[in-house]
């Protein structure tokens, strides 16, 4: 706002020039205060997830991000930008499981897991889900999901938007 108030208005009062500031600040205030809705998935290639350790899973393609909280590229996370309470829904499908194996799932906020899942294999492919509502302030609290599976090699999380995904509404 101040390059647009400098460059492009002729104003030498300053009270109309630090009104104009403020109003410009309050018209990004209420852009931020937009309804969060994002749903990303883990897209090409597959995740690979060394066994029996929580790792984090890095959605990398955006199916809709409405104020671009969610960052695909370096920290795979969500960040909202105002505060509020938050619907958290994730999902994982793991390929080559065996029977009797576990495949989990946690929500972390801000580093500390809030929600998990646990899902006892049958055999082959399985999926767990895994959901919470938690606030979020708004400046430094983000939202990751992590994955872990109780095999002891290397196996890949299914790349597909529809099973591999996480979708964050803020609800207020």
């Amino acid at each position: 706002m101040e390059t647009l108030v400098k460059e492009q208005l002729p104003i030498t009062d300053p009270v109309l020039k630090q009104e104009l500031m403020e109003y410009g600040k309050a018209i990004n205030e209420l852009l931020k205060s937009g309804q969060s809705r994002v749903r990303v998935y883990r897209g090409a290639p597959t995740q690979v997830i060394v066994g029996e350790d929580w790792r984090k899973v890095e959605f990398n393609v955006e199916d809709f991000d409405s104020l671009s909280e969610y960052d695909h590229v370096t920290n795979h996370r969500f960040t909202a930008i105002s505060a509020g309470y938050c619907m958290v829904v994730g999902q994982i499908l793991m390929l080559g499981l065996a029977a009797g194996e576990v495949l989990g799932a946690k929500i972390y906020k801000s580093g500390v897991h809030i929600a998990q899942s646990y899902y006892n294999v049958v055999a082959g492919t399985n999926c767990v889900n895994v959901s919470d509502v938690t606030y979020l302030n708004g400046t430094t609290d983000f939202i990751e999901l992590f994955v872990m599976h109780s095999n002891a090699g290397i196996l890949n999380i299914h790349s597909s938007s529809i099973s591999t995904f996480m979708a964050i509404h803020r609800l207020s």
